[in-house]
């Protein structure tokens, strides 16, 4: 028994194309996946490797300085060139210091930016980045994390960062504001063991007082509730719930609560939030169901199935029902639109 394929709309032909990684390796080094050439072609496998006119796309790097094609002995992309249809066009090129860092890349045109650590050796202090305008901007850096604490722009504007001993942002002062000056924006950080994990945000309002906002995490650190201000009063809350999956399968858009911002979790009935998505998924935790509520009726949904690698949506009433066809290697070779309201039939 034959398979049977849905008719298709005259016009509508399969696109394919072949795309090639090839890599040269240097196994001394231990450096194996780095990609000399990728290319591909409006034509099927036999086709390979086609003519001049069947090339969609087609970049060379270049390693350590070397030929092309020759072995990486650092794994540093020195050159990259793609095809214009006659020839190889260099798009940029890169140069970098003993610690393997940029200190100077040009552009298709010919553009140079270069880059200057201060001292060259060790750990910098500075950091600073010439553009091919001649425009300078500057970087001061926290010796031991390298973290920049200033920055100063190509007009000469300036920002501070302030950090605790773990690294994390705790006072921005934007340009135009001193760090003898109340910051613009505060953080900071609390973890707990029984209650949510909370990051405090204060944002410098323009009468001198702060907006103070809260995030709050779960046990694994992910985002559980957001609350904020209001602009009249009250707070806006938004909300994520997970599966015992850890997959995010219901989303409550933005609400309003007459009470002020706080740090404690707000518990609310789904017939109280004007946006709701809820995410249902299969056991290999793909998508099958995307559900909008409003006040938790159900507005409209978009359906998902999946054979092999292939997916079929059904959207919401007035959309297109599409599919989409992969090949063995994940690659997509061919997208349809349906004229039925679902993936079947002609297309």
């Amino acid at each position: 028994m034959g398979l049977h394929h849905p008719a298709r709309r005259p016009g509508r032909h399969r696109r394919q194309r072949r795309r090639a990684l090839h890599c040269h390796r240097n196994t001394t080094a231990w450096i194996l996946n780095a990609s000399t050439s990728v290319k591909q072609i409006a034509k099927p496998c036999s086709a390979w490797p086609g003519v001049a006119a069947d090339v969609v796309s087609d970049v060379r790097s270049y390693y350590d300085g070397q030929v092309f094609g020759a072995a990486p002995t650092k794994g540093e992309v020195t050159k990259s060139e793609r095809w214009d249809g006659t020839g190889y066009q260099v798009i940029s090129s890169w140069e970098f210091d003993a610690y393997g860092r940029t200190t100077k890349s040009t552009d298709v045109q010919g553009g140079i930016t270069t880059t200057a650590y201060t001292p060259a050796t060790g750990n910098p202090t500075t950091v600073t980045t010439t553009n091919k305008l001649n425009w300078v901007t500057t970087s001061t850096l926290d010796t031991a994390r390298g973290l920049a604490t200033t920055e100063v722009g190509v007009n000469g504007e300036r920002a501070d960062v302030a950090y605790d001993p773990l690294g994390r942002v705790v006072k921005v002062w934007t340009p135009g504001r001193a760090v003898t000056d109340t910051p613009n924006t505060e953080y900071s950080y609390v973890y707990n063991n029984q209650t949510p994990t909370v990051v405090t945000s204060k944002s410098l309002r323009d009468n001198g007082t702060y907006a103070v906002s809260y995030d709050l995490y779960d046990g694994f650190l992910r985002l559980r509730q957001s609350q904020t201000p209001g602009v009249v009063g009250g707070r806006l809350l938004t909300d994520n719930f997970y599966d015992v999956r850890g997959a995010n399968s219901k989303v409550n858009g933005v609400y309003y609560n007459e009470d002020p911002p706080s740090a404690t979790l707000f518990g609310v009935q789904d017939n109280a939030v004007p946006s709701q998505t809820v995410t249902e998924y299969d056991d290999l935790g793909r998508t099958t169901e995307t559900i909008l509520k409003k006040y938790d009726v159900e507005q409209w949904r978009t359906k998902a199935r999946y054979a092999g690698d292939n997916t079929f949506t059904t959207p919401p009433q007035g959309g297109v029902a599409t599919a989409v066809i992969k090949d063995a290697r994940g690659a997509i070779v061919e997208r349809r639109e349906y004229d039925a309201p679902s993936p079947s039939g002609t297309y």
